[in-house]
């Protein structure tokens, strides 16, 4: 049988869980495809980056799910207003380096 949208669906969240950064962060970073799934023709283009990105052999990819969904465009700040000063620098300094491994990865 096919594989419906609702099943796609299931299978990106499987590769980047959005719900929050925890869940994006302990999201599956190792799949890199589906079997004999023509990734070209037959998955929805979130998935297939998601297959993509696990492809990279390092923190990259779990960083850029990361920032993608978590740190683009407008995002709540609520998550941090909780954290202790001390984890909230460690917190902004992790945001600075993978934005700028993602900037270097993007211009090479």
């Amino acid at each position: 049988g096919r594989i419906t949208a609702v099943g796609w669906t299931a299978f990106s969240g499987l590769l980047c869980n959005t719900s929050s950064l925890n869940c994006t962060y302990n999201s599956n970073h190792t799949l890199k495809n589906l079997g004999d799934v023509d990734p070209e023709s037959q998955l929805p283009p979130d998935l297939v980056h998601y297959l993509l990105l696990n492809e990279i052999d390092n923190q990259r990819k779990v960083h850029e799910k990361i920032l993608m969904h978590h740190f683009a465009g407008d995002f709540s700040m609520e998550p941090f207003s909780e954290m202790k000063a001390e984890l909230l620098v460690h917190v902004l300094a992790w945001i600075s380096h993978a934005s700028a491994m993602n900037n270097c990865a993007s211009h090479s």
